[in-house]
């Protein structure tokens, strides 16, 4: 087992690596402190990616630091991909103030933040038709301190998950709803290790 950091955006497929089909890979934004095994190739996992950035990655075919592992290779050789991406374009949404969080909707990123997506999905679909296309949802990355600013992020948070899960519906996807992570989080950016074996059992589902 070996621990990765993922946090916030990450598209999970199965590629082949040394002749041997790797179960799951992960691309995207690193998703907290989740622990990991061997079998998943990490390749993708990157930080503070948001839509827009995954979407770019998809369209201009981005090679990984293994010089013979380019994305759109990867996507072709997938049976099964997740998607998740909106933590960091919920995170444009949040402000500094005088030394405190603050939190100011607006439509016009979540918008985009649609747009994106549906793109994104296209994208993959466009390389390879016959993948099993999963979204992951967003969750709350903050500890729960009942501040007005933590209750307007996870308002935020939730009705990104609805956008998600609109979209899946209207494109053909399967919605995992990872929003139970929220309730794991003991610092910011960290989850409780009951929490990361949970977010695991439930992955192996769609494997």
């Amino acid at each position: 087992m070996k621990k990765i950091l993922i946090s916030f955006v990450l598209l999970f497929c199965l590629v082949s690596c040394k002749d041997q089909v790797k179960t799951t890979s992960f691309i995207g934004h690193k998703i907290l402190n989740i622990t990991l095994d061997e079998k998943y190739n990490c390749d993708y996992l990157l930080d503070k990616v948001d839509s827009k950035k995954l979407l770019n990655f998809v369209e201009n075919n981005v090679t990984s630091n293994n010089k013979n592992k380019d994305l759109k290779t990867i996507i072709k050789k997938s049976k099964t991909i997740f998607i998740s991406i909106g933590i960091y374009d919920i995170m444009k949404n949040v402000f500094l103030v005088d030394g405190e969080l603050t939190f100011k909707y607006y439509d016009s990123v979540n918008e985009l933040f649609e747009l994106n997506l549906v793109n994104i999905i296209d994208e993959i679909r466009e390389i390879n038709s016959k993948v099993n296309l999963n979204v992951l949802s967003t969750y709350v990355v903050y500890l729960n301190d009942n501040s007005t600013f933590y209750k307007e992020y996870s308002l935020a948070v939730y009705r990104y998950n609805k956008t998600i899960e609109n979209i899946c519906k209207e494109n053909n996807c399967q919605y995992v709803d990872i929003s139970f992570l929220s309730d794991y989080i003991y610092q910011y950016n960290t989850i409780s290790e009951y929490g990361q074996n949970n977010f695991l059992e439930l992955i192996k589902k769609y494997e």
